[in-house]
């Protein structure tokens, strides 16, 4: 998820929840809500599940 985004990962959880839900019974992991906030998105940012040093 740090190579494409996870504010990507989240933004299609959110959608997969909404729109196909009554099929899946699946919510998103709260951890992703909450990277997106702490802009934690990825090597774009510098952090991501990982710390990237700066190049």
């Amino acid at each position: 998820m740090d190579l494409t985004g996870i504010d990507i990962a989240y933004h299609v959880a959110e959608y997969l929840h909404k729109e196909m839900n009554k099929e899946l019974k699946w919510v998103p992991p709260r951890i992703l809500k909450d990277m997106v906030k702490a802009n934690r998105l990825g090597m774009k940012t510098g952090a991501g599940w990982y710390d990237y040093p700066k190049k």
